[in-house]
């Protein structure tokens, strides 16, 4: 995709709606203190724009409902992003998605002590006039499942990748 795809898609991809209408009518989630889930996060790689990973899900005390489409915004939030370097805040982008309606094929009942994975991809930084890409970033990685909000946090930590001569 070309950077100017890229943005034009990130344009259509900001007029979605909230999360709140991600969400099934018949749960309504309950506020979690990040101790419902246990995350593992293992970057595949970073080219300066998007981060791609494998995360694994874990449920602690009781089952969670995942949707295993895991979409970001609506399952995984990034909260303190920064320069590996100078510690600095990095801006970067945040994306409201409209998403197609969760389907029950969607739905994963994980029980204690199960774990869920799949990769993720997230678009965080646009090279674009001023702006000068991360060549490393660190950042929390916050999951909601359909249930609990703040089910789960993880570190994570990215560096760019070697670009070949």
């Amino acid at each position: 995709m070309t950077r100017t795809s890229r943005s034009a898609a990130l344009l259509l991809l900001l007029t979605g709606c909230a999360g709140g209408l991600f969400r099934s009518r018949d749960v309504t989630p309950h506020q979690g203190d990040f101790t419902q889930a246990t995350l593992e996060w293992k970057t595949l790689s970073f080219d300066g724009e998007t981060v791609k990973g494998r995360l694994l899900i874990g449920s602690t005390k009781e089952a969670l409902l995942v949707d295993t489409r895991i979409i970001e915004p609506i399952s995984l939030e990034l909260d303190d992003v920064i320069a590996c370097d100078t510690g600095r805040a990095l801006g970067y982008v945040v994306m409201d998605v409209m998403a197609p309606t969760r389907q029950p094929e969607h739905v994963l009942k994980l029980a204690p002590g199960a774990w869920y994975g799949k990769d993720v991809s997230l678009f965080l930084f646009m090279d674009s006039p001023g702006q000068v890409l991360p060549q490393c970033f660190r950042a929390e990685l916050v999951y909601r499942s359909i249930d609990v909000v703040n089910a789960g946090r993880v570190a994570i930590r990215a560096e760019r990748d070697a670009v070949a001569p």
